[in-house]
């Protein structure tokens, strides 16, 4: 997913009260966070939790690469969505 945000600070949490991101975004970068599951989650027991871990620009643009797009359905709030990448 990718976000267009004002710049400021901005934390970022998952639904790992533990796991949280906090950004001092500028103007014009971009950043990458990265959303490791743990196994509940990819074996289907359980919710599973998230963690939510900021990673260098240049690790960031390989792995999303590889990432697919999500379903517009599990998108709850498209306003914080880059203009460019909304949903049809």
């Amino acid at each position: 997913m990718i976000l267009a945000l004002e710049p400021g600070q901005h934390t970022l949490r998952s639904n790992d009260k533990q796991s949280h991101v906090t950004l001092d975004v500028k103007a014009g970068r971009v950043y990458y966070i990265r959303l490791d599951l743990n196994g509940a989650a990819w074996r289907g027991v359980g919710k599973g939790l998230g963690r939510l871990t900021q990673i260098l620009p240049e690790q960031g643009v390989g792995e999303y690469k590889e990432v697919k797009p999500a379903d517009k359905r599990m998108i709850k709030d498209a306003s914080f969505l880059a203009p460019e990448f909304v949903a049809d």
